[in-house]
C-alpha cells in the first residue's frame, strides 16, 4: 500500500498524469503486488506469513527508494468530482 501511494503520489503531483490514469496504474501495481505474492505462496508453497512480511519489507524498501526517504505527498490542489484540478 506505501508503494502504491507513492506511485499515485508521483504519478499525479509531480507528473501530471490525469487522475483517472494515476488512479489505474495505482491498481495495477496493486495488483502485481498481489499477484507477486500469490504466486510465491501457490505456487512455491512459501509459508503466508513469511511471504507478506518479505514483500512488505520489499515494497516499503522501493517506496523509500523512489522517494529517496525525504519526499512527501501531501497538499495535493482540490480536485472536482470529474477529476479536473481546481486553480
Amino acid at each position: 500500500m506505501g508503494l502504491s501511494a507513492v506511485v499515485f503520489g508521483s504519478l499525479w503531483r509531480d507528473s501530471h498524469v490525469s487522475l483517472p490514469l494515476a488512479i489505474g496504474v495505482t491498481l495495477l501495481i496493486g495488483m502485481a503486488g498481489g499477484g507477486l505474492n500469490g504466486l510465491l505462496i501457490a505456487r512455491l508453497k512459501l509459508p503466508p506469513l513469511i511471504v507478506t512480511l518479505g514483500t512488505f519489507s520489499l515494497f516499503r524498501g522501493i517506496a523509500e527508494g523512489l522517494t529517496r526517504g525525504i519526499e512527501n505527498y501531501s497538499g495535493f490542489p482540490l480536485v472536482s468530482f470529474s477529476g479536473a484540478r481546481d486553480t
